[in-house]
């Protein structure tokens, strides 16, 4: 009878052995060993979706809950129908692996690329983050000046069937004169900063034929001295902006 309780009591602290995971290398080569109390037969090892996959003959409990190392993320196990599942999860692929049984339990060995560290790129990252900023910097500037374009051409834009803006000019920073016509009369209205003024308004047909003409060939008179180089418009846009600069100059002696 004693013979039997010590043949139980054996046969239960072998069932209740939870195995002891042990982690050796370096950075490149590591082993995994499993240290289950017994010699153990491998039934099956691959790799699968970044895990080692290894089954043993037997059912063992495995304590592997405060594994860790920077190759290793975790390790599980799963007991069934006399066969111990264990699934050995890696941060890396390895560039070679095996297992081996030994006395008391078995050894899975990895060999790893190893990491070779990045220079320092403190002074590029730097001269980058720079580059960025003025590249930005010219993106805002380029915005500022469209809309700025934008806003002087479309400044007291055309009015659907009742007038339209013939042109402007700049006295000095914040003063301008601008001409405006609405039916057979042009008007003169004078911008300082925000407030708007009418200084004259101009109904003689020959004067306002004169402005049109200038206004109008002056924006693309260069194009005209290119293609054909006509002294004649040269001649009449002259003209047209000598009665501009006459209807200017009187109104700053009016003033």
């Amino acid at each position: 009878m004693s013979r039997f309780f010590v043949i139980l009591f054996l046969l239960l602290a072998i069932c209740s052995y939870a195995g002891n995971v042990t982690i050796d290398g370096d950075n490149k080569n590591i082993s995994v060993g499993f240290n289950l109390g017994v010699k153990t037969e491998i039934i099956e090892k691959r790799y699968d979706n970044n895990a080692l996959q290894v089954a043993i003959k037997g059912e063992y409990d495995i304590n592997a809950d405060q594994i860790w190392n920077q190759h290793i993320n975790k390790i599980i196990y799963s007991k069934n129908n006399g066969i111990t599942n264990i699934r050995i999860v890696l941060e890396d692929k390895p560039e070679k692996y095996d297992v081996a049984s030994t006395d008391n339990g078995f050894v899975a060995y990895f060999n790893f690329k190893e990491k070779v560290s990045e220079p320092p790129t403190g002074g590029g990252t730097f001269a980058k983050m720079i580059f960025s900023i003025l590249i930005i910097l010219a993106i805002i500037l380029i915005f500022y000046w469209l809309i700025k374009m934008f806003m002087k051409k479309t400044y007291m834009s055309d009015i659907p069937g009742i007038g339209r803006s013939l042109g402007k000019i700049d006295l000095m920073p914040g003063r301008s004169i601008i001409f405006y016509e609405i039916k057979n009369i042009v008007y003169m209205f004078g911008l300082s900063g925000d407030s708007i003024a009418l200084l004259d308004k101009i109904e003689d047909e020959n004067v306002i034929d004169a402005i049109k003409t200038g206004f109008s060939k002056k924006q693309d008179f260069s194009s005209y001295f290119r293609f054909f180089g006509d002294k004649a418009i040269k001649e009449e846009i002259e003209v047209s902006s000598t009665i501009i600069k006459d209807k200017v100059e009187s109104l700053k002696k009016r003033n």
